[in-house]
């Protein structure tokens, strides 16, 4: 009976060993997951800085040129899309410093998405009415992918 006693008596004691104990292992798992998680992000990211400075990835320009320019292009996207965004850009900036933006590929890149974000209604509810999507991200995304593998090519 002297266990029984023993542990009845001192049961916060033991539990806040336990508690000690399970958050110690607790804390040493999980800090390796976040960490792990923290790094990735921390690589990503400075794989998407690097390949906008190797790459010739001028957002305002890419889209223009792509949607708005090239006869094969489907023109809803440069009603709804670009000329929206342009309009805002233009809106918020004088044209030299539009140009500036176009010389700095990621401030640039990222008041695009600003204005992308900005206008997202008034695109969205435009691509209805031609009963179209479009998504920046993925057109970002492709943009990177091509730019990169022909910089790479032409380095060879």
């Amino acid at each position: 009976m002297e266990l029984k006693d023993f542990l009845t008596n001192n049961i916060d004691i033991i539990l806040i060993i336990v508690g000690v104990i399970l958050s110690f292992f607790v804390i040493k798992y999980v800090t390796k997951i976040l960490f792990k998680i923290i790094f990735t992000v921390i690589v990503v990211g400075f794989i998407i800085i690097i390949t906008q400075m190797i790459s010739d990835t001028n957002m305002i320009d890419y889209l223009n040129n792509r949607y708005c320019i090239e006869s094969s292009t489907d023109l809803s996207t440069c009603e709804c899309v670009v000329k929206p965004i342009i309009y805002d850009l233009k809106e918020r900036f004088s044209d030299q410093e539009i140009e500036d933006l176009k010389k700095k590929k990621i401030l640039g890149n990222t008041e695009v998405i600003k204005s992308y974000i900005t206008r997202k209604n008034d695109i969205d509810n435009c691509l209805k009415t031609y009963e179209k999507q479009y998504s920046l991200i993925n057109d970002v995304w492709n943009s990177l992918l091509m730019n990169t593998k022909s910089s790479f090519l032409e380095k060879e």
